[in-house]
């Protein structure tokens, strides 16, 4: 009885493995593809392989719909993506949306959220967010004068 529930248990488990092994090469195949894509600059068809990752709670995959999204010029959805991915822990999307806050795309303009999400990315080791928040200390005393545009700030990644 011990060695059939051992026979089993073994086949359980390689089929446990062989499944995840067929799944990470779809999940890594359709991702490289979504890269290419994206690459290219076919943004929404990008987004649209993406987006079933995202959906999935895929942090990454997050940060990267709204990537498309803000070079489609959507920058509402784009803060709301980088937003998801930033909560899922992605500095990269940190960085993008204390950027977005500082210059005013698809939110209002807010320093201090922006300094939060700069912080958060900076902590997290993202090379350009301490610069860009020490930058915004020393600009929130014009911040009615200001008209910031994308260049004067870190690109978004």
């Amino acid at each position: 009885m011990l060695i059939l529930f051992l026979v089993v248990l073994g086949f359980i488990v390689f089929v446990a493995i062989v499944g995840y092994n067929i799944y990470a090469c779809s999940y890594n195949n359709r991702i490289e593809d979504a890269e290419e894509l994206f690459n290219r600059g076919d943004y929404e068809e990008a987004r649209e392989i993406f987006i079933d990752f995202a959906n999935d709670g895929d942090s990454n995959a997050q940060f990267n719909v709204g990537l498309c999204y803000y070079n489609e010029g959507n920058y509402s959805a784009a803060v709301n993506w980088f937003r998801k991915a930033a909560q899922g822990g992605v500095a990269d999307a940190m960085h993008n949306l204390g950027c977005c806050y500082a210059m005013g795309l698809g939110v209002s303009r807010d320093f201090e959220k922006a300094k939060y999400w700069l912080g958060k990315a900076t902590f997290r080791g993202h090379p350009q967010s301490r610069e860009l928040y020490n930058s915004i200390n020393d600009l929130e005393q014009y911040e009615d004068d200001l008209d910031i545009s994308i260049e004067d700030f870190a690109p978004i990644y």
